[in-house]
């Protein structure tokens, strides 16, 4: 996936690091990236590129048995709310950002697809309607940690190709089992880069690590 919405930057495509989605192909092939650009950096078998209005919110997403789709969406205030692909977003403070599309509701979108291997990469925000959301959509999340690769997963420029540094946002890597791609395999590769805990199968979980309460 490529476009990474960070409105604090004034950027929207932002890359994922080739080094992220090697772990991802090391659980299984990428299959679809919904929320990607032409050249298809992720190499998925399928790709929907993103223009304004969001056609990764509007498209249905299919992924072979074998393969896992791949969704690193726009952050900020497009993954909460309902799905509104032609939703149009205003910056805090900034004239440029009036007329920014990608649309949003990304975090229902990802939690409302059920038909295949899923692995998303989001901000972790347990205080949040949508993070909770994909929680109890999810099978289990890594709550990313990585001594080999950072505690922060920086973004690549994708006109010099070089990881921007310093980022303050801690991820989750949430995991939905789907086809033959179970769960056994993401714990097995993500494991060893953050705490994995269990997902919405066993809802108490969240509970015990937020210490209750909404």
């Amino acid at each position: 996936m490529t476009v990474k919405a960070r409105l604090a930057s004034g950027r929207f495509d932002w890359l994922t690091p080739e080094w992220f989605l090697d772990l991802v192909r090391d659980v299984a092939p990428i299959g679809l990236d919904p929320c990607t650009s032409l050249d298809n950096p992720t190499n998925a078998r399928r790709f929907i590129v993103q223009r304004d209005g969001g056609c990764g919110l509007r498209d249905r997403w299919v992924t072979h048995p074998d393969e896992v789709t791949f969704v690193n969406p726009p952050y900020g205030a497009h993954l909460s709310g309902n799905v509104e692909p032609d939703h149009k977003h205003k910056g805090a403070n900034r004239a440029s950002h009036s007329g920014v599309g990608f649309g949003r509701g990304w975090a229902k979108r990802i939690a409302s697809y059920v038909d295949g291997a899923t692995i998303a990469l989001v901000p972790v925000r347990t205080d949040t309607k949508w993070w909770r959301e994909m929680f109890g959509w999810a099978d289990c999340a890594c709550l990313w940690s990585s001594s080999e690769f950072g505690s922060r997963i920086s973004c690549v420029d994708p006109i010099t190709g070089i990881e921007r540094r310093g980022s303050n946002i801690a991820s989750t890597v949430f995991f939905r089992a789907g086809g033959s791609v179970e769960a056994s395999r993401f714990r097995a590769v993500f494991g060893p880069h953050g705490t994995v805990i269990d997902g919405g199968r066993k809802p108490q979980t969240l509970v015990e690590i937020l210490g209750g309460g909404e």
